[in-house]
């Protein structure tokens, strides 16, 4: 009876707190790195909660967009978002800046007000410098100005590191996992993860041509560990079709429920061309769909109905995850062959991601409402066409 009441104390636990007892990866790469000169912003969410659809907002001054839990019962219960006016904001749990249990305000809620009523990083900051005390965090943010920073929020204190200052940033991106720089650096909560998503974007520096696609291809779905010198979608066939995985250090973990890159804009164009591109579930099995503040937003990303409130599209993520791993007593396995084979998952979800992402950064902010709609089912037929056909 104890153990039982055990698994559900922790379950509830995870359920509410998800970010704070798993972890998140997040990355902010300049426009001067980009192939189209706007800034992005990744959000890798880990969480108990698999479960995540998208929520629309009329704020104190603006609209926005958000990720949510499916059932979230709090309206300012945000994991992050982007408003009208061009500001994005994600959020990590930070884990060696002090109590996490202090009552403070929490990065949902903080995150909620910011996109309710900042339309820039000073207007951020400002909220920052109004709140008293704070569960620690690392937020990343860009604003449709050209700012691009993190901010290590300490309980009563936060630590800006701007990402366009060649003495923050020399290279014009920065990483953050689960601790920060301006912490208890005994304390480096998500170091591998870090360590392999910062390794990742500085082989592809020279390039100069990261985009959102880039980041769900080589971050979000990434099964690599640096630390370890491996990359398990790398691995000889000879080695089985198996491997186990051990899901809280890898990106791609098996606790990722949400992966989100921000798109923002050039300093010269409108902040209603910013793009939050969404894959609800897990990376490796979900589908990107590009969204926008004020326009159209598909209903396969949104709740199904008032009674169910997850969206299909992480349902069919989730369902297929399943198949992925292999338990073996109480270890899961990787099934290599059928996420990496050449007929595999991600080489089925990339060709048909390809076509989205081509046709969308094409012409996708010049969109009329019946275009998106029209852009939408197409997009939506191909997805359940699949998933369909790998059952």
């Amino acid at each position: 009876m104890k153990t039982n009441r055990f698994w559900i104390l922790l379950l509830i636990c995870f359920s509410l707190f998800p970010e704070d007892l798993l972890g998140c990866t997040s990355i902010i790469i300049t426009g001067k790195l980009t192939k189209d000169g706007r800034p992005l912003l990744l959000k890798q969410r880990d969480g108990g909660n698999e479960n995540n659809r998208i929520e629309s907002f009329h704020g104190e001054k603006y609209d926005f967009i958000t990720l949510v839990n499916s059932e979230y019962v709090q309206k300012d219960l945000v994991w992050c978002g982007i408003n009208e006016m061009g500001l994005a904001i994600t959020s990590n749990a930070s884990n060696n800046l002090g109590n996490r249990e202090n009552g403070g305000y929490s990065s949902p809620k903080v995150i909620y007000l910011a996109l309710a009523k900042c339309k820039n990083l000073q207007e951020f900051e400002c909220l920052l410098d109004s709140i008293k005390l704070f569960v620690p965090t690392n937020f990343g943010a860009i604003d449709a100005g050209g700012g691009a920073a993190y901010y290590e929020v300490g309980e009563t204190n936060w630590t800006k590191f701007d990402v366009n200052d060649p003495s923050v940033a020399p290279d014009g991106y920065l990483v953050r996992t689960n601790f920060s720089f301006s912490g208890n650096m005994l304390e480096q909560n998500g170091i591998e993860r870090y360590r392999t998503a910062n390794k990742i974007v500085a082989e592809h520096l020279g390039k100069k041509d990261f985009s959102a696609k880039w980041i769900f291809n080589n971050i979000c779905r990434s099964f690599r560990r640096e630390d370890l010198k491996h990359d398990l979608s790398k691995l000889r066939k000879n080695v089985g079709t198996s491997t186990y995985f051990d899901e809280s250090k890898y990106i791609a973990s098996q606790y990722s429920v949400a992966s989100v890159v921000f798109q923002g804009v050039r300093v010269d164009e409108s902040p209603r061309n910013a793009v939050m591109w969404t894959l609800l579930g897990w990376a490796p099995t979900g589908f990107v769909v590009p969204l926008q503040v004020n326009r159209i937003l598909p209903a396969y990303v949104q709740s199904k109905n008032d009674t169910d409130l997850n969206s299909i599209l992480c349902d069919q993520s989730i369902h297929l995850k399943r198949r992925v791993f292999i338990k073996k007593g109480n270890l899961k396995e990787l099934d290599k062959q059928l996420l990496f084979g050449s007929r595999g998952l991600l080489n089925n979800i990339r060709g048909i991601e390809r076509n989205m992402f081509g046709t969308f950064e094409k012409k996708g902010r010049n969109f009329s409402d019946e275009e998106l709609h029209t852009f939408y089912g197409k997009y939506n037929n191909e997805i359940m066409h699949y998933y369909q056909y790998i059952k």
